[in-house]
């Protein structure tokens, strides 16, 4: 009897046993797959755009230096801190293409002069326009030299014509975007004639460095000349209470047009508070139906045609 008495129970010991061990034998599975070294890359940072002429730095995190393929000097790959590194690229010294490895992880990115209809590249694919796939920084030239300068206000004077040029407006974006950043796909593939470019107010809003707010300008402006086409900059309407605070945008678009000699159309003008009033000293977000037929009225002469006006600005799905 004792045992018969005892089979049941060690078979029921082995069978908690048993259970015990598998339990055991999983939690140091994700125990170990918890603590484990992971070599994947991420990026951390990687400018929107550059100039050719200046070496940039790109970081991103991992728990192993990883290897560097497409740059010149592999010594640009250092440490900032734990589990991260930067890269110092120079574009006119490194490949078009980098890549980085770490174990079997494998990140990259691209290097982009203009555009061309050949090269296929998505933009949206990059994580710096909203994407997961490999890193593209745009890669802008510096066209004129400094002595070309003198004669910008020359330029200024000029009053070319605009007859049946198409109007560009900015890609519509949530507050928290960038119309420009948004608009580079859209005013840069399928380019089929001469252009006015609307510029935006609401970039002077989103921490841009007038560098790279440049840099992006200037790759834009590139890819319709490199098209073979002409290409104009309208000014940023602006209300008139925030004209102060957008004197570094408008500078830096200025310094950009004259760089690349196209022409800039100013709206003072259109600086008026009524404009922008849906109620008694409420000013909205875009122009009012007076403001807005004031636009109209205003860019008819210059290409002579009837414009149609966004109702809703380029704030998307009209939030606020």
């Amino acid at each position: 009897m004792t045992v018969q008495a005892v089979r049941p129970l060690s078979a029921h010991a082995l069978g908690i046993g048993f259970v015990c061990w598998l339990l055991l034998s999983l939690y140091g599975v994700l125990s170990a797959d918890e603590t484990a070294p992971t070599h994947k890359l991420q990026w951390s940072y990687v400018p929107v755009a550059v100039f050719a002429d200046t070496p940039f730095t790109v970081s991103l995190r991992a728990t192993q230096q990883p290897s560097v393929q497409g740059v010149s000097d592999a010594g640009r790959l250092r440490a900032s801190s734990a589990n991260a590194w930067d890269l110092t690229i120079d574009p006119l010294a490194d490949e078009e293409r980098i890549i980085l490895r770490s174990g079997e992880d494998v990140i990259r990115i691209h290097l982009r002069s203009v555009p061309t209809a050949r090269d296929g590249y998505d933009l949206r694919r990059s994580p710096t326009f909203g994407g997961e796939s490999d890193a593209v920084v745009l890669v802008a030239q510096r066209r004129k030299q400094a002595g070309d300068r003198r004669y910008s206000w020359l330029r200024r004077l000029q009053s070319p014509s605009f007859s049946q040029w198409q109007i560009q407006w900015p890609h519509a974006v949530t507050w928290g975007q960038s119309p420009l950043l948004a608009s580079v796909e859209a005013w840069t593939q399928a380019i089929n004639g001469d252009r006015i470019l609307v510029l935006c107010y609401r970039d002077m809003y989103l921490g841009w460095s007038p560098q790279d707010y440049a840099a992006t300008l200037s790759w834009i402006l590139a890819a319709h000349q490199h098209a073979g086409h002409h290409v104009a900059l309208l000014a940023p309407i602006i209300h008139p209470a925030e004209v102060q605070q957008s004197q570094v945008l408008l500078r830096t678009i200025r310094q950009v047009a004259d760089d690349y000699a196209v022409p800039l159309i100013a709206t003072e003008s259109l600086q008026k508070e009524a404009y922008w009033h849906v109620a008694p000293d409420v000013a909205g977000t875009w122009f009012n139906a007076t403001g807005r037929q004031a636009l109209q009225d205003f860019l008819q002469p210059l290409t002579d045609a009837l414009v149609d006006i966004p109702p809703e600005g380029f704030v998307q799905n009209g939030e606020e």
